[in-house]
């Protein structure tokens, strides 16, 4: 089950706010058959399926608040990189999400090489000379 939505990803290309209305029917759903049988269940994916209509349209409104803004001041580089950035693939997103990662890590071992190069000065200057 929980190789489905990477799978689908992978497949349609598509981004994971056109899937808000299903998982949120899915959930709610689920979660409304546990606490109130058939009659939950339908109230709960009905309560589901709006939150997540609700939630990806939130997102699309945003992106054309982007896209106005880009229209009415007349950049056309930005304009341009935000249609580019929704013409992205699996691939693409993955190999930035890997450039992401390689920055973080190499943010985290330059501070833990300092830290320790500090934390040794530190003891070297506590330490006492033998006479």
């Amino acid at each position: 089950m929980k190789f489905i939505l990477p799978l689908l990803l992978l497949v349609s290309g598509c981004s994971l706010k056109t899937l808000y209305p299903t998982a949120g029917a899915t959930l709610g759903a689920g979660a409304g058959g546990l606490l109130g049988g058939p009659g939950g269940a339908a109230l709960g994916g009905f309560a589901g399926a709006a939150s997540g209509e609700v939630l990806k349209s939130e997102a699309e409104v945003r992106e054309l608040g982007q896209k106005v803004e880009a229209i009415t001041t007349g950049d056309v580089k930005s304009l341009i990189a935000l249609e580019m950035e929704g013409q992205k693939g699996w691939f693409q997103k993955t190999i930035d999400g890997i450039y992401d990662i390689l920055t973080l890590t190499s943010i985290a071992t330059v501070l833990y090489f300092v830290f320790h190069f500090w934390y040794a000065k530190k003891l070297n200057k506590q330490k006492p000379t033998p006479s």
